[in-house]
């Protein structure tokens, strides 16, 4: 297993690259970050730190930004604000979904009130579950789950049972997986097959697969509680890392082989300490100090961290 760092400084050197420095140009993921307080969209450069706005959101806020697998395009819900009269909504906050290339170009925007989505089915499709903003609970109450094309802006609505939440793609499957109503005798996570659209109970108490699907992490409270980790084939709990090495944050690479933990711990300077760990091989991969920079996705499920030296670590997955 190989794994590259690219090391990202705020300030551009005038530095003529070596043969890793090209390779790392040539292979680097799209970064993108969300501002939140400028309500903007900027492409990073994983070499020099730079970034470049390209979208402005249109609407009251945004969130939720996501930059498909492949790096070609990334995703953005934008809302517009409820109002309400103390205990009475007038009007709802409601969401749409928009699709833009790297460069900041509009590719789709789909009106319908999208509440969760995930890029998805091996190329730039996009499942999303819409629905109706709703206080308490998962926030919304369901309305359909749809399939969504954004460069022909089809629309295909998937027949799935009612009151689905929290929708996950597994490559390993081909199949879309999602939190809701248990059918008889299953749990609470179905299944829906994409090739075949046929859904499905399982075992599983949770949605949290690993990139290969051999694995899948569970919290007590919804991320708050205690971890545990189990084999998906068995269903079986098997231990966690010691520790000492941090708590659970999730899967470090949403794609690849690796199955790799993410695991943080705070450091006496007040930062975070991260460890990667490879949960076949049982052992430590990677650590590295720093924070997950918020408001960024990158493509190929790339880690996009910011160090205390206020260079950004570009961590791409790990080939084999």
């Amino acid at each position: 297993m190989r794994i590259s760092l690219l090391i990202v400084s705020v300030l551009v050197h005038s530095v003529a690259p070596g043969p890793l420095q090209a390779q790392a140009q040539q292979d680097s993921p799209v970064v993108m970050r969300w501002d939140e307080l400028q309500s903007i969209i900027s492409v990073v450069d994983p070499v020099t730190g730079t970034a470049r706005e390209v979208y402005r959101v249109q609407r009251d806020y945004g969130r939720d930004l996501k930059v498909a697998p492949s790096g070609r395009l990334a995703a953005l819900l934008e809302g517009t604000s409820g109002i309400d009269e103390g205990l009475r909504w007038i009007r709802l906050p409601r969401n749409r979904l928009v699709v833009i290339t790297a460069e900041g170009r509009v590719v789709a925007e789909f009106e319908e009130d999208v509440r969760e989505y995930v890029w998805c089915c091996g190329g730039d499709l996009i499942a999303a579950i819409t629905g109706s903003y709703r206080e308490g609970g998962v926030g919304f109450t369901t309305d359909r789950v749809l399939l969504l094309n954004p460069e022909t802006k089809s629309i295909t609505e998937l027949d799935t049972p009612e009151y689905l939440y929290g929708v996950r793609w597994a490559a390993f499957d081909s199949s879309l997986y999602f939190m809701g109503p248990p059918l008889p005798g299953q749990s609470k996570v179905l299944r829906y097959h994409v090739p075949s659209g046929t859904v499905s109970g399982t075992p599983y108490r949770d949605i949290r697969f690993s990139p290969s699907g051999r694995y899948y992490l569970h919290s007590d409270s919804d991320g708050d509680g205690d971890w545990h980790l189990y084999e998906r084939e068995s269903n079986r709990e098997i231990s966690l890392p010691n520790r000492s090495l941090g708590g659970v944050v999730g899967w470090a690479f949403p794609h690849g082989n690796q199955d790799g933990l993410l695991l943080h711990r705070h450091l006496p300077s007040g930062g975070m300490h991260y460890t990667v760990f490879d949960v076949s091989r049982r052992t430590t991969v990677n650590q590295f100090d720093g924070h997950l920079v918020r408001g960024s996705s990158a493509s190929h499920g790339a880690l996009v961290v910011q160090r205390p030296d206020s260079t950004v670590l570009v961590i791409p997955r790990p080939e084999r």
